[in-house]
């Protein structure tokens, strides 16, 4: 909606909001309509594969003003190594280690891929 706006009125709307999200609305609208680009949140919490489950808890708690599903698990050098779902960390030891809980396979989808692509 907010591209649909004529060029000043979209400046004085997004001048309004904090930098970073200003900036997070500005990375999503450079995706063309109809794109998966344009859907996605690039705003993503990772946390290293060392990370204890007690210690992923405790930084959403922090983070309460996203929406977190699943958990994106790096390297220490921050490549990506594999997925651990909420509900999986919730119900874990919390002394564990996301190393030991990660899913390595995800589907994954190119910004410039129809959207359709994304949701199927």
């Amino acid at each position: 909606m907010l591209a649909r706006l004529p060029t000043e009125v979209r400046t004085r709307l997004l001048a309004a909001i904090p930098k970073a999200a200003a900036e997070e609305i500005v990375g999503i609208l450079a995706f063309p309509p109809g794109t998966a680009g344009n859907l996605m949140d690039a705003n993503v919490a990772l946390f290293t594969s060392t990370t204890s489950v007690s210690s992923a808890l405790e930084r959403i708690r922090q983070l309460s003003d996203r929406r977190i599903s699943d958990l994106v698990v790096t390297d220490q050098e921050g490549a990506f190594e594999g997925v651990v779902r909420l509900q999986e960390l919730v119900g874990a030891d919390p002394q564990q280690q996301l190393a030991e809980l990660k899913r390595p396979r995800v589907v994954s989808v190119q910004p410039m891929s129809p959207r359709e692509a994304g949701v199927a």
